[in-house]
């Protein structure tokens, strides 16, 4: 296996989500065109004691928490509290917490207890994943399933709440027309661009190995953005990569084809927390989950106003937040299928040898409790 290492994993980045601009959106905080990285500033919260017993947090809907979300005996002082959200800098498939923003959701919702929702933007959910390991961030909106599975594998105390929605259809292939690369096997022998390490690398291999291709018949090459990307493709550095439909729009021509979508391989963006988060302030957590269906309910009634609020936050235009949600499913929910698409991956991982540590019980990472509770009211 060949691996062309153009540039490691962005430092983590900081900024306001609700300031998100994408000059490319592509798989799951997978790929960002956010070039500017900035450290996260800690919040002043002391690291949580990760060593703690883990808790039952299967997929099962549990009881930890009420209607109203408040699960302890007294009312606890939340005045000065922060809740540090942290999300990728586009807004396209996991839109939830911008509409909530947007809306003024959170505020009304924690405002009265004197609780901040701060926001923070990353380069990709393995970058969100440092922040969770150092307990600088409580809550992760958009990472993808392999940045999840590897955090797991790597230890870092998270849980996963609950998925944003699903792509896969607007994702085209693209390589040159004079390239003589016709069908997937013409891959073979090819450099592929992608960013190592994140939803889009495994949506890769998982297409390779369905053309009876693997990791090793091609050269990836590590490239962090659609920027990026389409700037080694001019330049001839790379034979191929993906773009979603508007990126693709805009560089179609006489010299870029396709060799289809990667509908057969949807990616799906998740909810993570913190672990420690998660066990102090379960109740914060189901309020959260309260607001992110009350967003989801508004997405739904109000499509042509959530596509403007994304356009905003996005930089791209109206019709082009349009076509790309048309194509991608948003919803909240952990059921079954959730479940066991992250299993897959894991598995997936694993057979490819991207993962080497055995996991031995992924599903206790899950809790689909909150999601569950918020969207049956």
């Amino acid at each position: 296996m060949k691996r062309i290492w153009r540039k490691g994993l962005k430092k983590i980045a900081a900024g306001l989500l609700t300031a998100m601009f994408a000059s490319a959106l592509l798989t799951g905080c997978g790929n960002n065109a956010g070039d500017a990285a900035k450290e996260i500033q800690a919040a002043g919260t002391e690291k949580e004691d990760t060593t703690a017993e883990k808790k039952d947090t299967t997929a099962e809907n549990k009881d930890t928490a009420t209607e109203n979300g408040d699960t302890t005996a007294e009312k606890k002082d939340y005045n000065g509290l922060t809740i540090r959200v942290g999300g990728c800098d586009f807004a396209i498939w996991n839109p939830q917490v911008n509409v909530a923003i947007h809306e003024g959701y959170f505020e009304e919702e924690f405002g009265k207890d004197g609780i901040k929702i701060e926001t923070f933007n990353f380069a990709n959910g393995p970058a969100g994943n440092e922040a969770f390991a150092a307990g600088e961030l409580d809550i992760f909106n958009g990472t993808g399933d392999q940045p999840f599975v590897t955090a797991i594998g790597n230890n870092v105390p998270v849980v996963l709440l609950s998925t944003t929605g699903e792509q896969g259809k607007g994702n085209y292939i693209v390589v040159k027309a004079d390239s003589g690369i016709e069908t997937p096997a013409d891959l073979k022998g090819k450099r592929i661009g992608l960013f190592i390490g994140t939803q889009a690398h495994k949506v890769w291999l998982q297409y390779l190995s369905a053309n009876g291709l693997s990791e090793d018949d091609v050269q990836l090459v590590n490239l962090q953005s659609f920027t990026e990307q389409y700037a080694a493709f001019s330049n001839d550095e790379i034979d191929a990569f993906y773009a979603t439909t508007f990126n693709y729009n805009s560089i179609k021509g006489d010299n870029v084809k396709d060799l289809g979508t990667l509908a057969e391989f949807p990616s799906r963006c998740y909810i993570t927390a913190r672990e420690g988060f998660v066990k102090e302030y379960p109740e914060l957590v189901q309020r959260f989950f309260n607001v992110l269906v009350k967003a989801q309910d508004f997405i739904d009634k109000n499509p042509e106003k959530t596509y403007q609020y994304l356009s905003e936050d996005s930089g791209l235009t109206v019709d082009e937040v349009k076509t790309t949600v048309q194509e991608y499913g948003l919803y909240l929910r952990l059921d079954d299928e959730v479940a066991e698409s992250v299993q897959a991956t894991y598995r997936f991982l694993k057979d490819q040898g991207i993962l080497e540590a055995d996991i031995e019980d992924l599903a206790s990472h899950f809790d689909a409790s909150f999601v569950n509770n918020a969207t049956a009211k």
